[in-house]
Parts: structure tokens; C-alpha cells; sequence
């Protein structure tokens, strides 16, 4: 059909492998500075471009993107997503999730060192890691503990079950704080999740979180200035990026200070849930998108829309 839209939620790179229509909008991401100068090139040839964050709309724009762009952050299903959801409570120590993929780019290398440097069993704090290279995590932990030499650590588990949705809700819930020492992100799904559950959120503040990440609402791990690395994890657009420079210590004070001070973090936590069932749930996209069809296609004249946010 000639009336008919499409929708490109993949990496330019797998344009080819689609039969694109004449009328096409293209759905973008990317966790840092600097964009492929060949994305920029396909996203050109669409109508227009969606980011889930403004920093990635920003960013394309700076790097050559002229057709219309628009900020539609990612939500939550908030029927699931919030203080309602039941913990799992297994363990009885002060508890500190990372959730994320396997990846350096997630900042697990720092987050190692900073645990195994700062807590000890007498501090009856643990960490859970949920990813999906449990194995491979575990055997990287092993070897972060005997590079620092470190003869006991507080404990660390390596959380292997399969969970669905509610479950994964359930997960976060059962912890009493999140920590997402990230070096860049498109959004960031984890830490938004754990503010619509009101779980204390530690994150880096840089790249797409900070659609969501605040001072008022969580606490954040300032970059020490930036680097820039030959690879990273390695993904061939990440060669050659500038990426944060997180310090191990950053992360050792803010955990130390969550766990220290919880009452002011559950005090952001809690603002931090309103914040986020008032702006990331479905219907927020769903207005959003509508705005964005009906500029693109029916006669608005908006070329950029950046995000406006509700404020609770």
C-alpha cells in the first residue's frame, strides 16, 4: 500500500536485508559521542528519525541527521512495573543488584573492583549479578579477587534462573538498591525499572539515562573526564569512541553512602517513582507517536521535538 508507514527498529547496517517502502521512519540508538557517519546516511534517507533519549537525538543532529528527528523515550508496562510488585526476599543482607548484559561497556570491571575493595563479609552486603553470561561473569570475578589480591569479599551472587516479566519486576524489587556504573547507554532500561518499583538507584550520568536520571532522584556517578578506546567489547561502530571515565572510588562512595544514608535514598526513590509512572508509561508514547504522524504526515510543521517531561 502506497499510504503504508514503516517502522526500522534495527541497525542501519541491516537496512539491505528489508523490502523499505517509500514512506519509512527509522528508529535510532546509539550509547556515545559520535554516531557511524553511515547511519547517518541511512537515516537520511528515511522520513524521519526516533531516538529514545535526547542525548541520541542531539548527537545525530550534530553529526549530520537533517531529516526530522524526535525524542520518544522507551516505557514500561506500569501494571507491572511498580511498588506493588512482590519481592523475592531471599537473602537477609543489605542487597545491591547490577542487571545487564555481559558487557564492558556495562561497567562490570569497575564495579568488581570497587565491591571487592570496599566490603568485607563483617559489612553484611551482597551483591547479585543478573546477566546473561553467568558463567563467564563468575569466572571474571575470580580473577578481579586474585589480581587484588583479596582473601575474603563480601559475598557475590551469580543469579542464574530464566525469570518473565512480573518476575524480573519481583527480582529488582527484593533488592535495596541498584547500581549501573555504565559507560553509555541508548537508554537504559535497568535503571528506569527500578525506579518504578521505588528501589535506590546508583547510575552513571551520562548518555541516554539521563532522560530519567536525576540528582533530586538517584545517585549519581559523575565521569572523571572521558577516553577514547581502539574497541570496545569489541563492536565494530564502538572502534575509535569516546566513552566516560568512571573511578573505582566514585562507585565505592556511592554504595557506601546509599547503604550509610538509606533513608535519603529511599527519600529520592521515592520521588523517583512518581517521576517515572508520570512520564514512561504507555500512554505517554502512544500521544507522543501520535505527534510525531501527525507532523510527519498530517500538515504539523514541528521539524524536532525534544522531551517534556511531567514533573511530580
Amino acid at each position: 500500500s502506497d499510504n503504508a508507514i514503516q517502522v526500522l527498529q534495527c541497525t542501519p547496517q541491516f537496512f539491505y536485508k528489508i523490502n523499505l517502502l517509500s514512506r519509512k521512519i527509522a528508529f535510532g540508538a546509539f550509547e556515545t559521542f559520535d554516531p557511524p557517519s553511515d547511519w547517518v546516511t541511512a537515516y537520511n534517507r528515511c522520513d524521519a528519525l526516533l531516538c529514545p533519549s535526547e542525548f541520541n537525538r542531539e548527537h545525530f543532529v550534530k553529526a549530520g541527521v537533517i531529516r526530522p528527528s524526535f525524542t520518544l523515550p522507551h516505557v514500561l508496562d506500569l501494571n507491572v512495573w511498580n511498588d506493588q510488585a512482590k519481592p523475592l526476599d531471599r537473602f537477609p543482607e543489605f542487597t545491591f543488584l547490577f542487571l545487564g548484559t555481559w558487557r564492558k561497556r556495562k561497567g562490570w570491571e569497575a564495579l568488581l573492583e570497587a565491591w571487592m575493595s570496599e566490603f568485607s563479609p563483617a559489612d553484611r552486603v551482597r551483591l547479585i549479578i543478573k546477566t546473561d553470561k553467568a558463567d563467564k561473569a563468575e569466572g571474571d570475578a575470580k580473577i578481579v579477587k586474585s589480581n587484588l589480591g583479596k582473601k575474603e569479599i563480601a559475598p557475590i551472587t551469580f543469579e542464574r534462573s530464566i525469570f518473565d516479566e512480573r518476575q524480573m519486576a519481583s527480582l529488582i524489587k527484593s533488592a535495596d538498591c541498584m547500581v549501573c556504573p555504565t559507560l553509555g547507554e541508548g537508554f537504559g532500561l535497568p535503571g528506569l525499572q527500578s525506579m518504578a518499583v521505588k528501589v535506590p538507584l546508583i547510575i552513571t550520568n551520562f548518555s541516554g539515562c539521563q532522560e530519567y536520571a536525576k540528582p533530586e532522584l538517584c545517585t549519581l556517578l559523575e565521569p572523571s573526564g572521558f577516553m577514547i578506546l581502539d574497541s570496545l567489547d569489541p563492536i565494530p561502530q564502538f572502534s575509535q569512541k569516546k566513552w566516560p571515565r568512571i573511578k573505582v572510588s566514585s562507585i565505592r562512595e556511592a554504595m557506601r553512602q546509599v547503604l550509610s544514608k538509606y533513608e535519603g535514598a529511599q527519600g529520592k526513590a521515592d520521588k523517583a517513582y512518581a517521576f517515572s509512572h508520570a512520564n514512561f508509561g504507555y500512554s505517554n508514547f502512544v500521544q507522543r507517536f501520535e505527534n510525531v504522524m501527525e507532523t510527519l504526515y498530517r500538515g504539523g510543521r514541528s521539524k524536532n521535538q525534544s522531551s517534556e517531561w511531567v514533573s511530580s
